[in-house]
């Protein structure tokens, strides 16, 4: 990512859309209200996926970055 983008932060239910408070989805958006305990559960709870390494391709691991 170059300076002239922007950073988004993905959803950690839904990684290919970014992390809203619009979107009807508590579980994947970390509210600033939410407490320690509950945004660790959001986190924990997150998407992930079954390859056992780390690709910095949004295409083919859109939630790793």
């Amino acid at each position: 990512m170059g300076p002239d983008q922007a950073a988004r932060i993905r959803s950690l239910r839904n990684p290919e859309v970014k992390m809203s408070k619009s979107i009807g989805d508590p579980a994947g958006t970390i509210m600033l209200s939410d407490n320690p305990r509950r945004g660790f559960q959001k986190v924990m709870a997150a998407t992930t996926d079954s390859q056992a390494k780390i690709n910095f391709d949004f295409k083919s691991q859109p939630g790793i970055k």
